[in-house]
């Protein structure tokens, strides 16, 4: 097909006469004719290639890209309706879109049949011998563009296609402003991420310095009561209703005070612990006791009554509000050495 294609007869680059509008080329496209794709690319790759080059101002490029938008229409003619976009509109779309994604070096996949891209190489290399670049021009020849830029010159479809400049700079306009929309946004989120991570960090410190002076403030406690000539200490260990249990009691005898400090299993709903001193002919409660979330406890209890003779002191596990009397299971329970 591309031996056929070149013994055709060399014309110009300009619009052919055809009864066929844009349109019904597209609709045979879509049908798998590979003719009316051809005549597409005679009436419209002027301005196609003039959108590519002068996004990239790379003739050579221009000339690849060029091909990707017409095996790209290949690909999705089906998908067009002429109600809503025009022909050209649509091409010179996707020749902005191919042109910005080579600029990112976006690898691109026509999917196109090879015969197809043979035939739209032929095409291409024709338009280059038919419109070589003119030697002696301004500027340097490198530079110069492998076909001539102008679409049209005569004045009245100069003035023709100011409509679809205007179109396909919109389009442009368009791509581009999205593209930096995009840009912006992941810059957003990106900051935003950060932001959030600033202030997770921030929390996290804030949360380790109040449990740091919470610390502080018990060790502080503890000295002072441990400092004290006249302070009885008490270990209470865990019982088989609770083995992880441990608790201290800092007695200041002369101050009739205790500071308890220890832990114990979070008491479930509806429960509460309760301290008793164990007396030799009674047990006297000292108090309910209430633990963090972590089952940690730090308090400091008044004692009223006379403990001078307890022998033990015991934690059992109470309704909510304590009770008169210690109901079993013991939870922990500790020897007062006299």
């Amino acid at each position: 097909m591309v031996n056929e294609l070149n013994q055709q007869p060399e014309t110009s680059n300009a619009a052919q006469p055809n009864d066929e509008d844009e349109a019904t080329l597209v609709k045979r496209i879509a049908a798998g004719d590979p003719a009316a794709l051809m005549t597409l690319y005679d009436r419209t790759n002027r301005l196609v290639y003039s959108v590519v080059l002068r996004l990239l101002g790379d003739a050579a490029v221009a000339d690849e890209v060029l091909l990707d938008v017409y095996t790209d229409a290949w690909k999705h003619a089906s998908g067009l309706d002429p109600k809503q976009a025009a022909s050209l509109t649509w091409l010179t779309t996707i020749a902005a879109t191919r042109a910005i994604d080579r600029i990112g070096t976006i690898p691109t996949d026509s999917g196109s049949p090879d015969y197809l891209r043979d035939l739209l190489i032929a095409r291409i290399e024709r338009e280059v011998q038919l419109n070589p670049p003119q030697p002696g021009g301004p500027g340097d020849a490198k530079a110069a563009p492998r076909r001539p830029v102008p679409l049209l010159t005569p004045p009245e479809q100069e003035r023709s296609r100011l409509p679809w400049l205007a179109v396909i700079g919109l389009a442009i306009a368009a791509l581009l402003a999205f593209l930096a929309w995009r840009q912006a946004d992941q810059s957003a989120k990106q900051l935003n991420d950060q932001l959030s991570g600033a202030q997770a960090d921030a929390t996290n410190l804030r949360t380790l310095v109040d449990v740091q002076r919470a610390r502080n403030r018990e060790f502080e406690q503890i000295d002072a009561a441990i400092s004290s000539r006249d302070t009885k200490v008490i270990h209470l260990q865990g019982q088989q209703d609770a083995p992880s249990a441990s608790v201290v009691i800092f007695w200041e005898t002369q101050k009739k005070r205790c500071l308890i400090d220890g832990h114990l299993p979070p008491a479930p709903d509806g429960k509460v612990y309760q301290l008793w001193f164990v007396l030799p002919r009674e047990s006297i409660s000292a108090g309910v006791i209430h633990t963090d979330p972590l089952g940690h406890i730090l308090k400091t209890i008044d004692i009223a009554q006379d403990i001078s003779r307890i022998s033990a002191a015991a934690i059992t596990l109470e309704p909510n509000g304590g009770s008169r009397q210690p109901t079993p299971p013991i939870f922990a329970m500790g020897k007062v050495n006299q």
